[in-house]
């Protein structure tokens, strides 16, 4: 088990080098929300979960206000990307419930992400919170104007 998640993430950080940064266009959408694996097939934009072929998800100007949350992926085990987006505005009130924690993004139970290159901005809370995950990379991030006191990145 241990050898796959570093293959995955050697994996996941090679085709982030190799894609390269470049001008960011979004595309708008409501907040997404993943409680397993198989989850992904209906919002990831391309790949099938292993080490080879990661979930991307990427691109997207998320605004969470109402929602609690922009992108939250829970109880998952497979591979994958989110890169480059533009999460911002995530409240819904109390920032300690875990899953509607005011965060850009929130992972709870998760292994084999990476969370790379993302634009966070405004979110109530916190910029990206993981919760009971192991296993994950978190890179180059710009998280701004965080409106509580609480940590920018939180891990519990």
């Amino acid at each position: 088990m241990e050898i796959r998640k570093t293959m995955c993430l050697i994996l996941t950080l090679s085709l982030l080098i190799v894609s390269g940064a470049g001008v960011k266009a979004y595309t708008g959408t409501g907040p997404i929300r993943i409680d397993s694996n198989s989850d992904f097939v209906n919002i990831a934009s391309s790949g099938n979960g292993t080490i080879e072929n990661p979930w991307i998800i990427e691109g997207l100007d998320i605004n969470g206000a109402g929602y609690g949350y922009c992108i939250y992926v829970g109880n998952t085990t497979d591979c994958f990307v989110i890169q480059n987006n533009y999460l911002h505005d995530a409240y819904a009130g109390n920032c300690d419930y875990m899953y509607y924690a005011n965060a850009g993004i929130t992972l709870y139970n998760v292994e084999n992400g990476a969370v790379v290159g993302n634009e966070i901005d405004s979110n109530f809370c916190f910029g990206i919170l993981l919760y009971d995950s192991s296993g994950n990379v978190i890179q180059e991030n710009n998280v701004t104007n965080i409106e509580s006191i609480r940590n920018t990145i939180r891990e519990e």
